[in-house]
């Protein structure tokens, strides 16, 4: 039985090992590359492959092709995990939305995000579940099927800290053998953690894993090092802050020109309410200014914002038209302006 190491599972170390030696990946730096068990070719392949190939043989081509898309036909096995009831391996044809294949797996009906091809996939937003699953769909999104993988973050999940976990996972299932798994996968699992807690660093933390993802994009002695930065680039687009400008995704300025010094250091309450039907990532905050704001915090769209206190008379309330160049903001009564 191979190692239960995450890297001794790639083709190369595989055939490493059964040719008696250790299970590391070998370095391949022209592909497609012959592997061979002593001087004999060696043809590594999945049981799912092999398994559509004897169905492919015995009813047909046309038969595999009626169902999936015409750029990917057929069925594939998708694991499922994460916020879910439980665990589920599915068999689903290619094409399916994403969110009736979490549907199926009974995730939550609208989660944070989910994770596409494993850990060394994309993260993509909860707005992109109507997408079909399929490699020519999803990558517009910069994702693919990948290793067939799901995971599920759940609404109540940060995708820092779990982005982070994960990358401290990886840098610790490497094999070690290159300088970005030993040296460059634990500094991006510590740059994260940076940005996973309050510190002044953070700002700093961001620039580090911009250059850090491009100095060990494409150097290491095999693919485990550029899965990784290719999971950290996407957790950081879809999570907060995008890695290319370091900008907040939205923000609300709840007392503009901020006359009376509300500093507005009050918590943020995260709640998961139901609002006209439909369940809500929220974001609630009781500000010093007397306004309760509710926010959806996926999207930062503004639900509702009303006096938590009727003595509050500096304003007559928050402008809630979408449309209008003062939305978001409270009109202030002229003799306290």
């Amino acid at each position: 039985t191979p190692p239960r190491r995450y890297v001794a599972g790639e083709e190369s170390a595989l055939v490493h090992w059964l040719d008696d030696n250790a299970s590391l990946p070998q370095y391949r730096p022209q592909r497609p590359h012959i592997l061979r068990i002593s001087h004999g070719a060696t043809l590594v392949d999945n049981a799912e492959t092999c398994a559509q190939v004897g169905l492919i043989a015995r009813h047909g081509a046309a038969w595999f092709r009626s169902i999936g898309t015409p750029a990917s036909p057929g069925s594939t096995l998708v694991s499922v995990s994460g916020a879910l009831a439980r665990p589920s391996v599915l068999e689903v044809a290619l094409g399916t939305p994403l969110r009736s294949i979490l549907s199926a797996a009974g995730a939550e009906e609208e989660p944070s995000a989910v994770l596409l091809g494993g850990y060394g996939g994309t993260w993509i937003d909860a707005s992109a579940l109507d997408t079909p699953y399929a490699n020519e769909k999803l990558a517009p999104l910069g994702s693919s099927v990948g290793a067939g993988v799901i995971v599920v973050l759940g609404r109540a999940g940060c995708g820092i800290v779990e982005s982070q976990r994960i990358v401290r996972w990886m840098a610790n299932e490497s094999a070690r053998q290159c300088g970005p798994c030993a040296f460059g996968l634990p500094a991006l699992a510590e740059d994260l953690a940076h940005l996973a807690t309050p510190s002044r660093d953070a700002l700093a933390a961001y620039e580090r894993l911009a250059e850090r993802c491009a100095v060990i994009d494409g150097r290491g002695a095999c693919r485990h090092p550029d899965g990784v930065v290719r999971f950290v680039r996407s957790a950081l687009k879809v999570f907060a802050r995008d890695i290319d400008t370091g900008m907040a995704k939205w923000a609300l300025q709840m007392t503009p020109h901020d006359q009376w010094d509300y500093d507005g250091v009050n918590e943020m309450i995260l709640a998961d309410l139901t609002i006209d039907g439909k369940q809500v990532p929220a974001l609630v905050h009781f500000d010093r200014n007397g306004l309760a704001y509710v926010l959806n915090r996926a999207t930062g769209e503004l639900i509702a914002a009303n006096k938590y206190d009727p003595a509050v008379n500096w304003t007559t309330g928050v402008d809630m038209n979408p449309s209008s160049p003062n939305y978001g903001r409270p009109t202030v009564v002229a003799k306290y302006a």
